[in-house]
C-alpha cells in the first residue's frame, strides 16, 4: 500500500506542475551583423543617417540617409542589440550607443569610430585599423 501512496503522491505533484501558469514568453533580441576585424573602409556615407532598429523587419538594424537609401550597419563583436520592446545597441559595458531614430552626424557614435563603404557602415570598438 506505500509503495501505491507514493505513487499517487508523485501523480498528484506532476499534475500540479502541469496545471501552474507557464512563465511569458521572452523578448526577442535584436540581431546585429557582426564583422570579425576592426576594419574601417576609406569610402564616404550619405550623412546625415537615421538608425532604423526593428525586430520584424528583414534588417534588425539599418541606417537610411534622407532619400530612403538603406545602409547595412555591422558591429564589432562585444556590440549587443535590446529586445523588440526595448530597440537599442548597447556596447561592451551596457551603455546605448544607438537607438531606434537616432540620427548620426558625423563618423564617431557614442565615442566609437565609424566607417563606411559602398552601402555599409562599420561601428568599431576601436579605433580604425
Amino acid at each position: 500500500m506505500t509503495i501505491r501512496s507514493a505513487l499517487f503522491a508523485i501523480v498528484c505533484v506532476a499534475l500540479v506542475g502541469c496545471a501552474s501558469p507557464s512563465p511569458s514568453p521572452t523578448q526577442a533580441a535584436i540581431q546585429l551583423r557582426f564583422t570579425a576585424d576592426e576594419f574601417c573602409p576609406l569610402a564616404a556615407a550619405q550623412l546625415p543617417l537615421t538608425f532604423r532598429i526593428d525586430s520584424a523587419a528583414d534588417e534588425d538594424v539599418v541606417a537610411v540617409t534622407a532619400n530612403g537609401t538603406e545602409y547595412h550597419v555591422w558591429w564589432s563583436e562585444g556590440f549587443r542589440g535590446g529586445t523588440t520592446s526595448d530597440p537599442v545597441v548597447r556596447d561592451p559595458t551596457g551603455r546605448v550607443v544607438a537607438r531606434d531614430g537616432e540620427v548620426l552626424r558625423g563618423y564617431t557614435l557614442h565615442g566609437y569610430s565609424v566607417c563606411a563603404t559602398g552601402d555599409s557602415i562599420y561601428v568599431l570598438l576601436a579605433g580604425p585599423a
